[in-house]
């Protein structure tokens, strides 16, 4: 395993190393990356392109619901009981 950079979430976007020369060399040996990766090395300059939309679609969503009708339980009734009048 190879590290090839760093990022620390607690200080923010500027803490963002990365190891161009090693990413360079596994992407032209064949290495794939995930969408977010790909956006992260555009931002940084080691790939070209446009950055890829990794945000899910509201849209999509909302046709997933649609596609699962709501499955109504059966709640038996509680059984009636006479009350004492009062």
């Amino acid at each position: 395993m190879e590290i090839l950079g760093s990022y620390d979430a607690r200080k923010g976007k500027g803490s963002v190393r990365l190891e161009r020369d090693k990413i360079k060399r596994w992407i032209e040996k064949g290495a794939k990356t995930s969408a977010t990766l790909h956006n992260i090395l555009v931002s940084g300059g080691i790939l070209s392109g446009k950055k890829i939309n990794v945000l899910p679609s509201v849209k999509k969503k909302a046709d997933a619901k649609e596609a699962k009708p709501a499955e109504a339980k059966e709640v038996p009734a509680a059984p009636e009981t006479e009350s004492a009048p009062l």
